[in-house]
């Protein structure tokens, strides 16, 4: 939900179809943006300093310079009061949900002692003074938050059977969970599609930003063996940079193609070190046109391990390159 208000923000900032056109044309650009948020500024932000001026930089690639609105460089700015607008009504919930499950337990007859923050947002401080503050005056009651809140269920420490000591060992997807990749071009099945595109190396066309759905709303996530898919790159070369992009949807039904919206939205990415990975696992081929080109095979995981999801770049085994991010 944090992720969705700042989306939300940055969007009304931008202004609704500039915003539009931005996701559609930088889709990239947008998932860094969305990224930053989530591994950056969703853990760090604090109002400790007191001072609601207080500027936080979130990349912004490719966006047009609007001084009025806070974008600049390649950057958007917020002010404190700008992410106080964000963060509030999600730290509430989560303060009259804890408030709830500690009434709850008191009229069974048993005392809470404590709760324990875990998770990306488990480790920000605005959240964990909030909970203190309104728990202040309970008795025997703490609020806790461990060192390296976001890696605390991975590590075992949270997560417990209601009955027993075994940890738990399934979750039920709440969304959608995928991969955004290109299909080969199927006229009978794509017809005339916009997102058609034409790779130079293999000579073959492609319907580009489609997605591979992994994980459907509602299915157990993988939680010891990763779900595996087999992808390929082309290129004149070896050395090239290339980024994969890992999508969630809370819609019921999830889209074929990818493009940012409210509900449908990027989750993570991954840049393997592709670089690193050695000749032998190159192949070469031969287009239509007699052109030679490179070719690799590769896999991406994914595997949900506590409260944290994983996903992996593979070449025959060897991991190349790697993406965490917390389950909501």
């Amino acid at each position: 939900m944090l992720s969705l208000r700042f989306a939300e923000l940055v969007e009304r900032r931008l202004g609704v179809e500039t915003c539009k056109m931005y996701r559609e044309t930088n889709a990239r650009g947008w998932a860094r943006c969305m990224e930053e948020f989530e591994l950056r500024t969703k853990r760090d932000f604090d109002i400790s300093h007191n001072d609601l001026n207080y500027s936080y930089y979130i990349i912004l690639p490719g966006a047009s310079d609007n001084h009025d609105h806070g974008i600049q460089s390649n950057f958007i700015t917020l002010k404190t009061s700008d992410i106080l607008e964000i963060f509030r009504p999600i730290v509430q919930q989560i303060i009259d949900l804890v408030t709830e499950q500690y009434n709850a337990l008191e009229k069974k007859g048993k005392q809470p002692s404590s709760v324990i923050l875990c998770g990306g947002f488990g480790d920000n401080v605005y959240l964990y003074e909030s909970l203190k503050t309104h728990f202040e005056d309970t008795e025997d009651f703490a609020v806790l938050q461990p060192s390296n809140a976001w890696t605390a269920i991975a590590r075992g420490a949270i997560i417990h059977c209601i009955e027993g000591e075994g940890l738990v060992r399934t979750r039920i997807a709440r969304r959608h969970y995928g991969v955004v990749m290109r299909a080969v071009y199927n006229e009978e099945k794509h017809g005339e599609s916009v997102n058609k595109v034409h790779d130079p190396n293999d000579g073959r066309w492609y319907v580009d930003n489609r997605i591979d759905w992994y994980v459907a709303k509602g299915q157990a996530l993988p939680y010891a063996d990763p779900i595996l898919r087999d992808f390929y790159f082309t290129s004149e070369n070896e050395f090239f940079e290339e980024s994969i992009l890992m999508v969630v949807c809370d819609s019921d039904e999830p889209p074929t193609d990818f493009k940012p919206t409210a509900s449908t939205r990027m989750f993570c990415t991954i840049t393997p070190d592709i670089r690193s990975i050695p000749r032998e696992h190159w192949w070469e081929d031969m287009n239509e046109d007699n052109n030679r080109y490179m070719k690799l095979n590769y896999q991406v995981g994914m595997k949900f391990t506590g409260g944290t999801i994983l996903w992996d770049v593979r070449v025959d085994g060897e991991i190349y390159g790697t993406a965490a991010a917390d389950y909501e």
